[in-house]
């Protein structure tokens, strides 16, 4: 199943390890070019998406982005799911940029020794594409345009 899924959008699933669909395993091997692709892929599938974005945290809101990208234009915004092991820090999911479209993104920062800094870089990835008025929880949109960010340390659209 998960390689016919990984097939079907365009990955060849011989790159990838998906040892559970927990996040979990140490196991995993997926990059951020996996998890955009697995994201536009629930983005174009309604049903998908709408689960799925129901139990995403929004920044500066609730869950475990409650304490995250507070005061930002990410706040109220960002709809995402975090992943931490030690010296991994990765955050994915999606916002609204500041010309009105929907961006699916995945961040994996990797090498620190804290998660601080690693958390600090995605903020500021974040913060530099979604508009500086979006802090008071804009909802995404199904109908807006998925754009990919696949972004390691640095964005690129």
């Amino acid at each position: 199943m998960r390689k016919t899924l990984l097939s079907r959008i365009g990955i060849n699933p011989h790159h990838y390890y998906i040892a559970d669909g927990s996040g979990l395993s140490l196991y995993n091997y997926v990059s951020a070019e996996l998890e955009t692709k697995l994201l536009r892929y629930a983005y174009q599938h309604s049903d998908l998406y709408e689960a799925y974005l129901k139990a995403q945290p929004i920044a500066g809101v609730d869950g475990t982005l409650k304490s995250r990208m507070r005061h930002t234009a990410a706040a109220g915004n960002v709809r995402a799911k975090t992943g931490t092991l030690k010296g991994v820090s990765s955050l994915a999911g999606y916002l609204t940029a500041s010309n009105g479209h929907l961006l699916c993104f995945a961040i994996i920062n990797n090498g620190g020794l804290t998660h601080g800094p690693m958390r600090s870089l995605q903020k500021q990835d974040l913060c530099g594409v979604v508009p500086i008025e979006a802090n008071n929880g804009s909802v995404l949109k199904p109908s807006c345009k998925p754009i990919l960010l696949n972004t390691q340390f640095h964005k690129s659209i």
